[in-house]
């Protein structure tokens, strides 16, 4: 998959601004809007990522000169703050394009070609500095030329990529596994179980529990993905289903009955979402834990070791260390979304794994375009599909060349960035998985938790805002 670069949500001024901006929760800019900023103060400005190992920041730029690089350095600084230029510094790259000039063929070309049916995303590719678009299918390509000459958009601009259908993921990590009581605090990367069709004797559907959160109006629960209820989009009560009750078990075992799903929004027309399409910013729905249950916010499973393989995946939890089996979110992001930044996630299928970001504030469209459903009671089908013109916004695609990253059952699964120093076991939370591109266990496509939150100004999408780090987070988040 191309690297390619997306919400940075929050202009940056110091990384403690920055991880003020992701904690607000407040209505914000994504990174392309953050590259804009850095373009019309340098208009040679082409987009910029991570090099290896994170050590330097590659820019792209259409003159390059000494000159040049000091300039666009101070721009990019302005923008995001001193903190995001590694200790490496700046790596100037000859550039096609002005960023500015590709955001404007972007904001003319992602409508049209995301209602082209089998076309999986669009995105500025700030890695190659091109456009990139993603089809199902060969045979989609000259459909999606086709609107590019519409549109006026030069041909040479834009890679298009056949990555395949997207497909969500299905819903030791993987326990408990028996009616016995569990002696641990509920946490983010373990298996979730839910009953088909919401009632007993049709099957299960399992996921992978997110990250816990308290919310002034949401209570206490915990996030996971919508498509891992029986209704995308919705809740499973007004699409006609009983409530979606969900296990914290590798079955139906009632003892570990953990909460319901209470809130699961619409999606969005008009504003940021293009013409024709219904939008969202992340694959999220929030389960409300019951009285009993014991939980830890900020708390996630941590795993002996980082799986590699999906055939030979580290399932066993590591109690050697403290806190023990967990790693603890104890901030926001302070490290932009940029493509080469190394992010985790646990997921109960493939436990701890492992990639970079290749692909960043890319739209997806989240029509499935082949899909198991299960018939229950009443006509109704489990899942029921998202509304025609379901589009996530501003997501984000982690990969490792050699490394498998996901497989099906880790949706749902928390992403996080590990940082240095205390065994690896403190973190920053970055989003939640919900597909990866068929054919590949080698890339994971995630909304970022800025997304999750995410309330536009005058549209209620996603969920109102909540706490998501360990108690012992300063300042809170």
């Amino acid at each position: 998959m191309m690297m390619v670069g997306k919400p940075v949500y929050g202009i940056a001024k110091s990384r403690s601004a920055f991880a003020q901006a992701m904690k607000s929760q407040a209505p914000q800019q994504t990174l392309d809007d953050l590259f804009a900023a850095v373009a019309r103060q340098v208009p040679e400005f082409g987009g910029m990522f991570l090099g290896d190992n994170e050590e330097t920041l590659q820019v792209y730029l259409s003159v390059v000169s000494p000159t040049k690089v000091v300039a666009v350095q101070k721009a990019i600084v302005a923008v995001f703050g001193t903190s995001v230029i590694p200790k490496g510094g700046v790596k100037a790259l000859q550039g096609q394009y002005g960023f500015l000039q590709l955001k404007d063929w972007y904001d003319r070309m992602t409508g049209p070609i995301l209602r082209v049916s089998g076309v999986t995303f669009t995105d500025i590719a700030e890695g190659r500095n091109h456009l990139a678009i993603g089809i199902g299918k060969p045979e989609v390509e000259s459909r999606v030329i086709e609107q590019l000459q519409k549109l006026a958009i030069p041909r040479e601009s834009v890679v298009i990529e056949v990555s395949g259908p997207i497909e969500t993921l299905t819903h030791t990590v993987r326990m408990p596994n028996s009616m016995s009581p569990w002696p641990y605090l509920r946490a983010g990367g373990y298996i979730l179980t839910r009953l088909l069709c919401n009632q007993t004797g049709v099957g299960i559907s399992q996921a992978t529990l997110g990250f816990n959160i308290i919310g002034p109006s949401l209570g206490a629960g915990f996030v996971t993905a919508s498509h891992a209820t029986a209704a995308w989009w919705k809740l499973d009560t007004i699409a006609g289903f009983p409530p979606a009750d969900f296990y914290q078990a590798s079955g139906y075992y009632p003892p570990h009955l953990v909460g319901r799903e209470t809130v699961d929004p619409h999606g969005f027309t008009g504003g940021a979402c293009p013409t024709g399409l219904i939008c969202r910013y992340s694959d999220s729905a929030f389960v409300r834990y019951n009285s009993n249950v014991k939980f830890g916010v900020g708390h996630i499973a941590r795993t002996t070791g980082i799986t590699t393989s999906v055939t030979s995946p580290i399932l066993t939890i590591d109690h050697g260390g403290s806190p023990s089996g967990e790693f603890l979110i104890v901030a926001a992001p302070s490290v932009p979304y940029l493509t080469g930044l190394t992010l985790n996630k646990v997921g109960h299928y493939t436990g701890w794994t492992q990639g970079k970001i290749q692909m960043t504030n890319a739209n997806f469209s989240q029509i499935p375009s082949a899909y198991i459903q299960v018939g229950c009671p009443g006509g109704l089908a489990d899942p029921t599909m998202p509304p025609a013109g379901a589009t996530l916004l501003s997501q984000y695609v982690v990969g490792d060349p050699t490394n498998d990253v996901v497989h099906s059952g880790d949706s749902g699964s928390p992403v996080f960035r590990s940082l240095k120093g205390l065994a690896l076991r403190r973190a920053e939370l970055y989003g939640i998985v919900w597909a990866r591109f068929a054919g590949t266990y080698k890339q994971f496509i995630f909304s970022p938790i800025g997304g999750v939150p995410f309330q536009p100004t005058g549209v209620k999408t996603d969920l109102p805002p909540f706490r998501y780090c360990d108690a012992s987070a300063s300042p809170p988040c």
